[in-house]
C-alpha cells in the first residue's frame, strides 16, 4: 500500500511538471504571436512568420588581458609584453606605461627609467652608437645657479633654456 502511494505521488509530481511545462510553453507561444505587445516594451518585436535565414550568431566579446609590464631581453634587446608583474631573469623590466614625473622630487633613479636607458644603450651599441648620460641629478639651488650663469653667458632666457633646462 505504501509503495502504491509513493508511485501515485511521483505520478502526480510528473503530471504537475507536465502541466507547468505546457502552461509555460503556451505563454511563450502567446507572447510570440502577440508581437505588438512585445514591441510596446523595450524588447524587439517577434515576427509571426517563420524565417528562412540562419539564426543570429551571438556576439563574441574579445577579452584582452592587461599588460602589467614590458620586458626587454638582455641578449637581444627585443621587448615583449608581460601579463605577469615580473620578467624572466635574463630580461630587464621596463614598465608598461609612459613614465610620468611625480609630485615630489626623486631621491633616486626610477628602476624602469634606468632599465630603459640600459636597453637604449644596448641597442645603440649594436648599431655602433654610444649612449651615455652626461648630466645627473642636481639640487634646485645648483640648477638655478647654472641657469642664471647661462642667461649671463647667452644673453637671454630663451637662449639659456637651450643649454640649461
Amino acid at each position: 500500500m505504501a509503495r502504491k502511494m509513493n508511485i501515485t505521488k511521483s505520478r502526480r509530481s510528473l503530471w504537475l511538471m507536465a502541466v507547468l511545462l505546457t502552461v509555460g510553453s503556451l505563454g511563450l507561444i502567446f507572447s510570440w504571436q502577440s508581437g505588438k505587445e512585445i514591441a510596446k516594451s523595450n524588447l524587439p518585436a517577434v515576427s509571426s512568420a517563420p524565417s528562412m535565414s540562419a539564426p543570429a550568431q551571438p556576439k563574441q566579446i574579445e577579452i584582452k588581458p592587461k599588460i602589467l609590464n614590458n620586458c626587454a631581453s638582455q641578449s637581444t634587446g627585443v621587448i615583449r609584453p608581460s601579463y605577469l608583474s615580473t620578467c624572466r631573469i635574463d630580461e630587464w623590466p621596463i614598465g608598461a606605461t609612459a613614465l610620468t614625473p611625480g609630485s615630489i622630487r626623486p631621491t633616486e633613479m626610477d628602476i624602469f627609467f634606468a632599465n630603459r636607458i640600459k636597453v637604449a644603450q644596448f641597442l645603440g651599441e649594436k648599431k655602433g652608437h654610444q649612449l651615455q648620460i652626461t648630466s645627473g641629478w642636481r639640487s634646485l639651488d645648483y640648477q638655478q645657479k647654472l641657469f642664471e650663469n647661462a642667461i649671463e653667458r647667452h644673453g637671454s632666457v630663451s637662449e639659456a633654456s637651450k643649454w640649461v633646462l
